[in-house]
């Protein structure tokens, strides 16, 4: 996962992968900051920005399979849209407030397709 410590997405999706992480043998996450790899940061942006969190799947050969983020599909589509709107501030109280409804239940949806995509990715 590339993220930094001020990432107020991060704080969201953090639990979810961890959890996850720590139910299944085969997962070993690793978290790295986003300014110290640009490299790795620029091949993963979504549009202009350097938005994170990113979660980057691997094989076990270090071959990436899969990549999620910045935040769940329908965060993300508000954001960029209605959104932008709102001032920073109040951008970021709504933020905060759907991803207190949704509780992790569309993060952890999308995480878990994510790595069902790099398991079919490393089959074919």
């Amino acid at each position: 996962m590339l993220t930094e410590d001020w990432c107020g997405d991060a704080v969201n999706t953090l639990p979810v992968l961890a959890a996850i992480s720590n139910r299944a043998r085969n997962l070993d996450l690793r978290i790295l900051a986003r300014d110290a790899n640009p490299d790795l940061m620029d091949g993963h942006r979504t549009g202009k920005s350097r938005s994170i969190p990113i979660v980057i799947v691997l094989d076990s050969q270090f071959a990436e399979r899969a990549w999620w983020g910045p935040r769940p599909a329908p965060l993300q589509g508000w954001v960029v849209n209605a959104g932008r709107a709102l001032t920073p501030a109040e951008r970021y109280r709504e933020v905060r407030r759907w991803y207190a409804r949704d509780r992790g239940t569309t993060t952890l949806a999308e995480l878990l397709a994510t790595l069902r995509r790099a398991q079919a990715a490393r089959a074919a």
